[in-house]
């Protein structure tokens, strides 16, 4: 009986853990698939001569870029081990990919086939 009553108690604690994990790993999936949307938005001003409206975009997606890196470091300060020398090789990575992503932005038409690989790369160390 007296077991009983004590997973009662803990269920909701272990459901509500439970649900955060969740929700966070939702919203990590959100921010990747919003990403995504950009860097195709983005994509389709650049085929289309629409400088303008590219730069914006552009600028947007560089903050996003630099979001996620700083997420990734959060989490590669937080981890220890082969887990942490993952991250900081995803790490590298991402800064690698930001800094050549933005060499492209004085001139983002002519370097459109450029900024599209860039980010596609980018997009695969979110995986």
């Amino acid at each position: 009986m007296i077991r009983f009553l004590f997973i009662l108690l803990l269920f909701p604690l272990c459901t509500n853990a439970q649900s955060d994990s969740i929700a966070t790993q939702e919203e990590t999936i959100d921010k990747r698939i919003m990403f995504r949307s950009k860097v195709t938005q983005l994509t389709s001003y650049l085929n289309e001569g629409n400088g303008s409206a590219a730069k914006r975009l552009f600028k947007s997606v560089s903050d996003d870029m630099q979001i996620f890196i700083a997420d990734t470091k959060s989490a590669m300060d937080s981890t220890k081990g082969s887990e942490h020398k993952k991250l900081e090789q995803k790490f590298d990575r991402q800064q690698q990919l930001f800094m050549q992503f933005q060499r492209f932005e004085p001139n983002l038409i002519r370097n459109k086939s450029s900024i599209n690989t860039w980010t596609d790369q980018f997009i695969q160390t979110l995986y």
